[in-house]
């Protein structure tokens, strides 16, 4: 009795058993491991791609979606103005950041 690699999921079986005990696949009869190699790769390689593929669909579908509006760019520009008056941020911090915000019009 020798181990082989189920052509299905890979466990190691039998090669007297007629199906894998784990994904019921009939196990190989084939005389040629190489052969029963390259199917394992190949199956192997089209799970990873499948996985791949529904990355990329979740990426797409996020992508389409709307982005959320952003805050009330004034409403942030009197929140720092508000920061400046109490002395938490400076004059320049003040300016510099009322700029940016400003940039985003």
């Amino acid at each position: 009795m020798a181990l082989i690699s189920c052509t299905e999921c890979g466990q190691q079986i039998s090669d007297k058993a007629a199906v894998c005990p784990r994904c019921g696949s009939p196990a190989s009869t084939s005389s040629n491991p190489l052969g029963d190699a390259v199917i394992q790769l190949e199956k192997a390689l089209f799970d990873e791609v499948q996985k791949f593929s529904t990355r990329i669909r979740e990426s797409a579908s996020s992508a389409r979606r709307p982005s959320p509006p952003s805050p009330d760019i004034p409403d942030q520009i009197r929140k720092l103005a508000k920061l400046k008056d109490d002395g938490i941020i400076s004059s320049e911090e003040f300016e510099a950041k009322k700029t940016e915000l400003l940039g985003k019009l």
